[in-house]
């Protein structure tokens, strides 16, 4: 199984996560990857590690922003 994660917000040195069954997850900050930004998204690598997932950001990001022109045009 993929699993997708989500970082919905960052409180102090925590970081709380949207998991694949959209049930919040907090996790300290230090165990995220380098960079982690609220939005991001994330997946488990091989080793069960969360790494950055760029490519389902983007998929995500250009979906949003799909439906932001569909609502503009109406």
């Amino acid at each position: 199984m993929d699993e997708k994660w989500t970082i919905d917000r960052i409180e102090g040195d925590m970081a709380v996560l949207e998991d694949p069954a959209g049930e919040p997850r907090y996790m300290p900050l230090g165990s995220l990857p380098r960079g982690a930004r609220e939005g991001m998204c994330l997946r488990r690598d091989e080793d069960g590690n969360l790494i950055a997932d760029m490519d389902e950001e983007s998929l995500r990001r250009k979906a949003f922003q799909d439906r932001l022109k569909r609502l503009y045009k109406r």
